[in-house]
């Protein structure tokens, strides 16, 4: 190659590769001294690489080779060398490197271009599709390609060759000698920057899109505010008759766009992002990033969304965990932290309500949530960092275990919050809907028989109406045992006992401690005597319901809570033979303690 055509393959490579002129010429000096060194087998590590000199002319394109030798003397001397000296294969490796170095130039150059682009709108034409993988040549630059995943397609699109579209650049990163790039239609960012498109005071920053959150090809929110009084921003955004949005909606093939006015305080944003239903309350508790949403019963469902959508992009748009409640939810949920909570041996009761008060309402947000620092600090330097570290890890412990029992009843739709654990008498009570009770009670002998972190531990299923109703009844027959006072029964509760046929094993040590000293020694064993009594005349006899008079409101009680079925589905089986406090083998209510057998 003379130097006139030399000059040409560098220009032609400056206009057509955009590379630098002098990142091209350093490229061809590297290759033709590579072919030198190799021509003459010396290693580029050796002393001697060291007097191979390559240079070229920049204005005139003259290849100037040197190395030094030794003459015939002894003495080093430079040698001017042809490139014709070098032969076929010296030249093809010279070739080679600067093919490569040409490349990764190339490549480098994308990268600087590109990499700070991410999250930019660009266009391009599709120029071929592989297993729906998109490649996509961008516009202003034809030698770049960049893919589209599937999974950065907007479900429901069709895409076919030669077709144009808008996306985001999502990520831009170097292969080896190569740079990838990658672009999205699922990414918020790509409704913002539609926005930003379509809209010109986003454009001018008149309106500010403060947070996108987004189902792709299903449904988005986004949270807009104005720097200007006189702009409203949701209007603006919609348009006259929805013209400005409804081009949005089309490039996102029909996906639905709810327009949020910002605000900074979460008890307004947060109503706002749930629309259209109506919100009764909201509570936030900072320290878990939580607010419980409270609405009215016919609110719930709305405010839920379909598939639970609604409150999901809610979540996503405020950047807290939202969660929907009426006020039954919300007490029936405090009602089980209290019971969870007091199962821990070192918690002290005093520091249950506080623990609450910050948003921890079962074992995950105990355990995972909270650190050991913080327990303290609730509880006014009360408890030493080892006593929380002992919570902290309790609390762990049992979250496994629910998890565990969760991975168990894998094809039911259970939740941490319908499942109870009471390891004092190792049972597990798991809630399911009413519609599953069936097929949940068909698996009650494998769930009986769990195995691994929880063997030997009794499993029941039960609906939520039938887990209050199995609380009520405990709580009144527990009432009729003399000498033990009010807490006892409470914390008997707690600690997951229903019948009598729970406590009669358990010592008086046991009720003396629970009550808090509040009862002797000798009512303790009273008390057991007579539960043990009971328990064995209850398993052998058959009784008549509880005249009214004996114990008014707990028959009052019993009565609302639902039929004797529904306890009866707690535990799985035929209760016959042994039948509940409570529940006689006829299914009727058992009358309390000390009325006469009819």
């Amino acid at each position: 190659m003379n130097s006139d055509e030399l000059i040409k393959a560098v220009n032609f490579l400056e206009s057509d590769k955009g590379l630098e002129r002098d990142l091209i010429f350093a490229s061809i000096e590297k290759g033709i001294r590579l072919a030198i060194l190799k021509k003459y087998k010396i290693e580029e590590e050796a002393e001697e690489a060291n007097h191979v000199k390559v240079t070229i002319e920049r204005g005139k394109g003259t290849v100037k080779a040197q190395m030094q030798v030794l003459d015939a003397a002894g003495h080093p001397t430079i040698r001017e060398l042809e490139p014709e000296e070098l032969g076929r294969i010296a030249a093809q490796s010279a070739k080679q490197q600067m093919i490569q170095s040409f490349r990764e130039a190339e490549s480098e150059d994308v990268f600087e271009r590109y990499k700070p682009r991410v999250g930019d709108l660009v266009t391009g034409q599709i120029k071929r599709l592989d297993r729906h993988v998109a490649t996509v040549t961008l516009d202003n630059d034809r030698n770049v390609e960049a893919i589209m995943p599937l999974t950065e397609q907007i479900r429901g699109e069709t895409h076919h060759e030669n077709e144009r579209i808008k996306a985001v650049l999502l990520e831009v990163k170097k292969v080896g000698n190569r740079v990838k790039i990658v672009l999205s239609r699922t990414h918020p960012d790509f409704v913002r920057r539609l926005f930003e498109e379509e809209i010109p005071e986003v454009a001018d920053h008149t309106i500010e899109i403060r947070a996108v959150a987004r189902e792709a090809g299903n449904r988005a929110k986004v949270a807009v505010s104005s720097i200007d009084m006189k702009v409203d921003p949701v209007g603006a955004c919609v348009g006259m008759k929805g013209s400005r949005i409804k081009n949005i909606v089309e490039e996102l093939n029909g996906e639905r766009i709810d327009i949020v006015r910002w605000n900074d305080s979460l008890q307004v944003l947060i109503p706002n992002a749930l629309q259209p239903a109506a919100i009764s309350e909201v509570q936030l508790y900072p320290r878990l990033g939580r607010a419980i949403v409270l609405v009215q019963e016919d609110q719930l469902s709305l405010a839920i969304g379909k598939r639970g959508q609604n409150v999901r992009l809610a979540s996503k748009l405020v950047g807290w965990d939202v969660e929907i409640m009426t006020y039954d939810e919300l007490n029936r949920s405090l009602d089980k932290s209290q019971l969870l909570f007091q199962q821990i041996p070192t918690l002290p009761d005093s520091l249950i309500e506080s623990i609450i008060t910050e948003g921890c309402f079962d074992y995950d947000d105990l355990g995972y949530s909270m650190d050991p620092a913080e327990i303290v600090e609730l509880a006014g330097d009360s408890i030493t960092l080892d006593e929380a570290d002992t919570i902290i890890a309790y609390a762990k412990e049992r979250a496994d275990d629910i998890e565990f029992i969760i991975e168990t009843l894998e094809g039911l739709s259970v939740s941490e919050s319908d499942v109870y654990l009471f390891p004092k008498i190792q049972r597990a009570v798991v809630q399911v809907r009413e519609s599953q009770l069936a097929d949940a009670l068909a698996l009650n002998e494998r769930i009986s028989r769990i195995t691994g972190r929880l063997s030997g531990w009794d499993a029941f299923i039960t609906t939520r109406d039938g887990y209050d109703l199995a609380l009520q009844k405990a709580r009144h027959w527990f009432a009729q045992i003399p000498g033990i006072g009010e807490t006892v029964p409470i914390m008997l509760l707690a600690d997951g006992f229903l019948t009598y046929r729970d406590i009669r094993s358990l010592d008086a040590e046991y009720l003396v401690t629970i009550s808090g000293g509040t009862i002797s020694q000798d009512d303790a064993e009273q008390a057991l005597r007579y539960v043990a009594q009971w328990a064995v005349e209850m398993d052998n006899s058959v009784w008549e319901p509880a005249p009214a008079e004996a114990a008014p409101e707990a028959a009052e009680e019993v009565e609302s809570a639902g039929s004797a079925e529904s306890f009866d589905s707690l535990f799985g089986g035929d209760q016959t033979a042994e039948p509940e406090p409570g529940t006689g083998a006829d299914g009727g209510a058992e009358p309390a303690p000390g009325q006469p057998e009819a």
